[in-house]
């Protein structure tokens, strides 16, 4: 995001805490509800299957 702001020292970087910009948990839950399939398995959009692994279906073991 590359926040910054006027500080003593001139242009400093803001830290900021977790899910700042994106809302984690309510991402996660719009992912399953847009890719929740009727035997109740999700499928894992493409971009996000690198992250999974490789995984491409989420169902219940």
């Amino acid at each position: 995001m590359n926040i910054r702001y006027e500080g003593k020292e001139g242009r400093e970087v803001v830290h900021t805490l977790n899910n700042t910009a994106l809302a984690t948990s309510r991402a996660m839950v719009a992912i399953v509800e847009n890719n929740q399939q009727k035997d109740g398995t999700v499928l894992i959009p493409k971009v996000l299957q690198k992250y999974m692994g490789g995984k491409k279906v989420l169902k219940k073991v």
